[in-house]
């Protein structure tokens, strides 16, 4: 499996923010269609999701099996132990989603000093969205 080396607001893997998917064609599986929000996603196997403005430069990553921060694998880590090791500080208040057939809800974190969106299931981290700095300025 490979790692996804985080540098929050620029890269996500050899994944560069706000780069255009045209780099990253050969190492894409299937090309999504554009949603209401006008993103288009591209997927990587069930890794990752890429998800591109209408100018086809990537505006954020989903992750779902690993992204490494300050050298540690933070999916599958409990939401505490990330906030502890890391020193990061999640903003706002917590989301509360649940709509996955298995009524156990996801908590959604927003640390927006590394632009980072974490889901967290039963305290553990399950997904991590990645975003650009000019996704952070939109809002």
């Amino acid at each position: 499996m490979i790692n996804y080396k985080l540098i929050p607001f620029k890269q996500i893997g050899q994944f560069k923010l706000e780069s255009s998917i045209l780099n990253y064609k050969n190492e894409l599986l299937e090309e999504g269609e554009f949603d209401d929000f006008g993103c288009k996603p591209y997927y990587l196997a069930d890794y990752l999701t890429l998800f591109v403005d209408k100018t086809e430069n990537i505006e954020f990553v989903i992750c779902y099996s690993n992204c490494i921060y300050k050298g540690i694998n933070i999916i599958g880590m409990a939401i505490q132990n990330f906030i502890e090791s890391t020193n990061e500080k999640y903003f706002g208040e917590i989301d509360e989603l649940d709509f996955e057939e298995d009524n156990i809800p996801q908590y959604i974190y927003e640390f927006e000093s590394i632009g980072l969106q974490v889901w967290v299931k039963e305290d553990i981290i399950v997904t991590v969205i990645v975003a650009s700095i000019s996704h952070y300025e939109e809002d």
